[in-house]
């Protein structure tokens, strides 16, 4: 969902996002996380 909502509102970049994830997801969980906000973005891509 996080993914979606930065690619449709624009306000924050993708990139800011995954840096945030970097310092606050723990090691074991950073890789899952990752690759749920490229979902996201995808998602929000094949629907706009």
């Amino acid at each position: 969902m996080l993914g979606a909502m930065t690619r449709l509102t624009g306000l924050v970049r993708a990139e800011s996002i995954m840096g945030v994830l970097e310092t606050k997801i723990p090691v074991d969980f950073l890789e899952i996380n990752k690759r749920a906000l490229e979902i996201g973005l995808q998602l929000a891509d094949s629907h706009q």
